[in-house]
């Protein structure tokens, strides 16, 4: 059984990826809506995958993903799923895989099968 962390700060997101990866995979998933409560779920459990929102209060999704690469917690090896309206901001932070909203499921959930096998 996967675990996977979905962060959004806008409820509807949140939902739709939770109900396309709880229809294809075997999970426990976790809902934070903004980057610091997802940074102390990080703090306290494993997960395989993340599907991160870029403009979140508190830490914005490139600045949660330094946090679990660069300080103690359990994520440093997690997938990592990026999700932006604003695209054209966040194209110049390294290796994240990036979906511009809107998105299509389908998408999310092959790029969740990648990261799960790599």
């Amino acid at each position: 059984m996967y675990n996977f962390l979905v962060v959004d700060d806008e409820e509807d997101i949140r939902e739709i990826i939770k109900m396309a990866l709880e229809e294809e995979f075997e999970c426990h998933i976790d809902v934070a809506e903004d980057g610091l409560d997802a940074f102390l779920f990080a703090k306290e459990r494993f997960y395989d995958l993340m599907t991160v929102d870029y403009a979140m209060p508190f830490l914005n999704g490139v600045e949660l993903v330094e946090a679990i690469k660069n300080k103690e917690n359990k994520c440093k090896t997690s997938g990592i799923l990026m999700v932006s309206g604003r695209i054209d901001e966040v194209d110049n932070y390294g290796n994240l895989l990036f979906f511009e909203k809107p998105f299509k499921m389908n998408k999310i959930v092959s790029f969740a099968k990648y990261l799960l096998t790599k």
